[in-house]
């Protein structure tokens, strides 16, 4: 088995972040709260990689 990592954070049940998560994890149908929670932690580590690929770039094209 790998090893693994908990990564936790609580979110207060009446919460509107707490309605959002439920949403997007009845929506998309996941099996189980982790895997949404695996997904939306991609989906954002994947949205800043690619912002900060984009200030490179812009920062490349001003000096150049």
């Amino acid at each position: 088995m790998a090893d693994v990592d908990t990564i936790a954070a609580q979110v207060s049940h009446d919460s509107e972040l707490h309605e959002r998560f439920e949403e997007y994890e009845e929506d998309r149908r996941f099996e189980t709260r982790s895997e949404a929670v695996r997904a939306l932690l991609r989906a954002g580590l994947d949205q800043y990689e690619e912002e900060q690929e984009d200030h490179r770039e812009d920062a490349r094209t001003s000096t150049g």
